[in-house]
């Protein structure tokens, strides 16, 4: 997950943006929900050119949106990106 990250975060700074991420969205911190997590984020990368830790930094100021249905990591985590997408 490292080596697909932007900007190549160090493990540290990456786990405590997704531990950050993950308690303001009540995600249990497990090996499965980061492989996820990562993944999701590479892939919003890929596809609209937001850096991954951009938009973990954002997903705890965004926690309990109005425009968000249920408080999951990837309910709050595509509410950033749009966010950040219209502000490109």
């Amino acid at each position: 997950m490292l080596i697909s990250f932007n900007g190549d975060p160090s493990k540290s700074q990456l786990k405590e943006a997704l531990d950050d991420a993950f308690a303001a969205t009540d995600t249990a911190s497990t090996s499965e929900n980061y492989s996820r997590a990562g993944s999701v984020l590479v892939e919003f990368r890929k596809k609209h050119g937001i850096d991954e830790m951009d938009i973990l930094k954002c997903v705890p100021t965004k926690a309990n949106d109005r425009r968000v249905k249920d408080n999951t990591f990837g309910s709050i985590a595509a509410v950033c990106l749009t966010d950040l997408v219209a502000s490109k």
